[in-house]
């Protein structure tokens, strides 16, 4: 019995999916801090920790 290589492509696809979903949040959640940096000290804005 062979197995049709089509079948692989749904699980696939939404594997694939998932990962970028994952990776888009993973950048967006990281991102803002240096870009926080980047615009708020010409500006004067300084954060206290």
């Amino acid at each position: 019995m062979r197995t049709d290589p089509k079948r692989w492509r749904a699980p696939t696809v939404t594997l694939v999916a998932g990962f970028m979903g994952l990776l888009d949040v993973s950048i967006v959640s990281v991102a803002p801090t240096p870009l926080l940096l980047v615009v708020a000290r010409p500006i004067g804005v300084v954060a206290h920790e």
